[in-house]
């Protein structure tokens, strides 16, 4: 999972090594990027993302349990909690036909 801020503006460069600090901060600040596991309770419709790395390191090796609802193509997944945001978080995903 990667969703990134559409907001930012281009880099200067294409080459990263060339960057400044400013703008990597700015990209970064704008990241959500993790990996690992994850199963889904459909009794009490919770999703569980099992982190095994992230951009953010304090998120390696924790649990995160966002709610979620599907109704017919959308998936909706919904966090009370964000660690990412600091309050409520809720994210729609389409199915493409």
């Amino acid at each position: 999972m990667v969703p990134t801020d559409p907001g930012p503006t281009n880099w200067k460069s294409n080459v990263r090594t060339q960057l400044s600090t400013e703008e990597f901060a700015a990209a970064a600040k704008g990241l959500v990027a993790q990996y690992g596991g994850w199963s889904v309770d459909e009794t009490s419709k919770i999703l569980t993302r099992k982190v095994e790395g992230a951009l953010s390191p304090n998120l390696a090796g924790t649990a995160q349990k966002p709610a979620i609802a599907l109704f017919g193509d959308e998936l909706t997944v919904t966090d009370a909690d964000s660690g990412v945001t600091g309050g409520k978080t809720e994210a729609v995903f389409r199915r493409v036909k």
